[in-house]
């Protein structure tokens, strides 16, 4: 049998091509869902510092095999194997550190692979992973995304983010020896859990279970799968110190996966083993070839969360598609009935999404056609299917139709509001965002503000901090020269979308502010900032402000933070709290963790003795 190319690929790969046909049978794929961290030790205990200093470097041996089988189901039952053997030398550097993520330029030299296939194929993948790359990681380590040379093939980019995901280590959230860490691998979404050894040396790592697993359309609930079965076993062998990049001495885990999609669909298994030991450290200043990676157009982002574009990502777009054209799928958005709840509107945007991104030259002649004048209706979902493309070329469309005066300020406005949704904004998206926020429309210039801040938010998840940083300041300078109260509201709604926290000095300002509806919007602006005095401030602010609209917005912001920082505060607001509306935001955002055993009490409590008969009624719901 000759083996084909996409089979030497990792488990989510197999996966995923598993799933593009099993999902075909109508089975819709369910959103992510927010992550938390829970630990077993004191909630009350202040979050560590990760100290990531810049220049520090290891080097490790690293040794790796995965086999992936695929059984079939009929008669005989076909049964493939699929084996890849990795040694290298595996360097990482810490390019960039800040209080909400770490970029560690990663490099594999002195590769030797064993793998089935053509020769060509092979010397293919070893130059893909021979090319550094950079992991971007939260400050505990919990890994994000990776940033990837463009020319690295769907392979080799599945190998290097499944290589990255089983090395990760979440550390403690406040220092316990035994905690629980959400986090992402090749395959999805997993509850870890973590157990130090008592001479602090050594840590466990093991999985507990998948909560999502990862298909070409996004997450897909495990419930909805079939059956997920398997173990993972991790060592970890740590050193003492404060330096979080030298901390790691060595890491050697298992990983056994099987997976039943359901009738008329292979079984899937997989096994894999890793050995990572350090034989080198050092401290280097970060050049400026290195550095430049951080902000490369070579380099592409590859979410966790998200597969890169694969021939089944394609597959699935011209199936959505079925052949029609940007003309066929207009006429029927002119043509829906007055009667459409919406869903008609949402699967024609979801289509011309499909369209755009597989034959990018129909954007232009989207916004022609809306520049020309269609139904406001159909505008803005075209509008819509543009940024839902997520492409270069729909951003473009999108720049473009932001300059045409001649468009309504409704039209002008919604078209700068889903500009400001890409996840990677190019710099001539940032550019017309700027320029929006002197024009002479003020509904726009408040929108670009908005989606400025969102711009760069979605730039620094990506690493892309310069460019993040210079949208900032931008905002900033706005805030500060700001004549209104409004105004004001405006750029603290915005430095809150961007959540850099260099902003944070700002927001405490404003917290002073004697206006309930500064230092509201100054506490909703705290939710993204990752800083060690943010949920400080939040439950000083639950308990304190005088404002019951200042507390309900340190809910909302609470609902973005890990729940252990935050959860004695949402404890005692739920439990004393004088307004009942607080109270209510408080169960609403707790009935999330039910898992938490002092929540559950918490909430039978309320169901039993809050003074609001809508709150006991709510609480009352959730204990049935």
């Amino acid at each position: 049998m000759r083996t084909r190319p996409w089979q030497l690929v990792l488990l989510a790969v197999v996966i995923v091509l598993a799933l593009s046909l099993w999902q075909r049978r109508g089975q819709p794929p369910a959103p992510p869902t927010n992550t938390v961290d829970r630990t077993s030790s004191s909630p009350d205990a202040p979050p560590p510092r990760f100290t990531w200093p810049i220049g520090t470097t290891q080097t490790y041996t690293l040794q790796t095999r995965r086999v992936v089988h695929m059984r079939g189901r009929g008669q005989p039952p076909s049964d493939e194997t699929f084996p890849l053997t990795l040694s290298a030398h595996y360097t990482t550097t810490v390019l960039r550190a800040d209080g909400m993520l770490v970029s560690l330029l990663t490099q594999l030299d002195g590769i030797k692979l064993e793998m089935p296939g053509e020769p060509a194929a092979q010397a293919k993948l070893v130059r893909d992973l021979a090319r550094p790359f950079l992991q971007i990681q939260e400050p505990d380590g919990k890994l994000r995304s990776l940033r990837i040379h463009r020319e690295v093939d769907t392979i080799g980019r599945g190998f290097l983010k499944a290589l990255a995901a089983s090395l990760q280590f979440v550390r403690s959230p406040n220092g316990g020896s035994t905690w629980q860490s959400e986090e992402m691998d090749a395959t999805g979404e997993y509850t870890a859990q973590y157990q130090k050894e008592s001479d602090g040396t050594r840590c466990q790592k093991s999985r507990v279970h998948y909560l999502h697993v990862r298909a070409a359309q996004g997450l897909v609930p495990v419930s909805q799968l079939g059956k997920v079965t398997g173990s993972l076993a991790v060592t970890f062998t740590l050193s003492d110190g404060d330096d979080e990049a030298g901390r790691l001495l060595a890491a050697e885990g298992r990983d056994l996966l099987d997976v039943d999609p359901g009738p008329d669909m292979p079984l899937v298994s997989s096994e894999s083993t890793f050995s990572l030991k350090r034989i080198k450290t050092t401290t280097v200043e970060p050049g400026p070839i290195a550095l430049a990676l951080l902000e490369s157009a070579e380099y592409t982002l590859s979410p966790l969360l998200q597969m890169d574009t694969t021939d089944s990502d394609r597959r699935s777009d011209e199936q959505r598609v079925h052949g029609a054209s940007f003309d066929q799928l207009l006429g029927a958005l002119r043509g829906l009935p007055t009667t459409d709840n919406g869903s008609q509107r949402a699967e024609l945007q979801t289509r011309l999404s499909s369209l755009f991104r597989i034959q990018p030259e129909t954007t232009k002649l989207a916004s022609q056609t809306i520049v020309a004048g269609v139904p406001e209706a159909v505008a803005k979902t075209v509008l819509g299917a543009l940024s839902g493309a997520q492409s270069e070329a729909g951003q473009a469309a999108l720049v473009d139709l932001l300059g045409e005066k001649k468009l309504s300020s409704d039209l002008r406005q919604n078209a700068v509001a889903v500009l400001g949704l890409s996840d990677t904004p190019s710099e001539a998206t940032t550019e017309a965002l700027h320029k929006a926020l002197r024009d002479t429309d003020p509904e726009v210039r408040s929108t670009a503000a908005l989606a400025l801040g969102n711009a760069a938010g979605a730039q620094r998840g990506a690493s892309q901090v310069g460019a993040a940083e210079a949208n900032v300041d931008e905002l900033i300078t706005l805030y500060q020269a700001a004549q209104t109260e409004d105004e004001q509201l405006l750029y603290l709604q915005a430095m809150g979308n961007a959540g850099d926290p260099r902003t944070l000095p700002l927001l405490q300002t404003a917290l002073q502010s004697p206006s309930s509806a500064v230092r509201s919007a100054a506490t909703q602006a705290l939710r993204f900032i990752n800083a060690t005095p943010v949920d400080a401030l939040l439950a000083q602010l639950l308990a304190q402000d005088s404002s019951s609209e200042v507390r309900r917005a340190a809910i909302f912001a609470c609902s973005f933070r890990q729940i252990v920082a935050v959860l004695p505060s949402l404890q005692k607001a739920l439990s004393s709290d004088k307004e009942a509306t607080v109270r209510q935001d408080a169960l609403q955002l707790l009935a999330r963790h039910r898992e938490i055993p002092a929540v559950m009490q918490l909430i039978r409590t309320a169901a039993e003795r809050d003074p609001s008969p809508e709150v006991r009624r709510a609480a009352a719901e959730l204990v049935r």
